[in-house]
């Protein structure tokens, strides 16, 4: 029997070889992303549709203060997402406070 032909744990597809695990694992790939793209489209929509509240909202702040915030909040993120990554030693040897070794 040729190989091409062989039963082996699936179906047998003239010239490929395709077993039922992977094309079950493809399918659900494919379902997952799939369900994916409605959630993202469903949460786009939805700041979207939230978004005019929060510009009203925002209306009281000054534009330096927002500006601050952002700022502000954007390095924490970073510092937290450095640290779960455990890369706190890069950043030190990067702004060349500690040295790299390298000479």
């Amino acid at each position: 029997m040729p190989m091409h032909r062989r039963r082996h744990f699936g179906v047998a597809i003239p010239g490929k070889r395709v077993t039922l695990a992977r094309s079950t694992h493809k399918m659900r790939i494919e379902m997952n992303s799939s369900l994916s793209g409605v959630l993202f489209g469903l949460a786009a929509f939805a700041s979207w549709g939230f978004l005019p509240v929060y510009w009203k909202q925002m209306q009281a702040a000054q534009p330096f203060e927002i500006l601050c915030h952002r700022i502000v909040w954007s390095c924490i993120f970073v510092f937290v997402i450095l640290c779960v990554q455990k890369r706190g030693k890069e950043v030190v040897q990067v702004s060349g406070l500690l040295p790299s070794g390298k000479g």
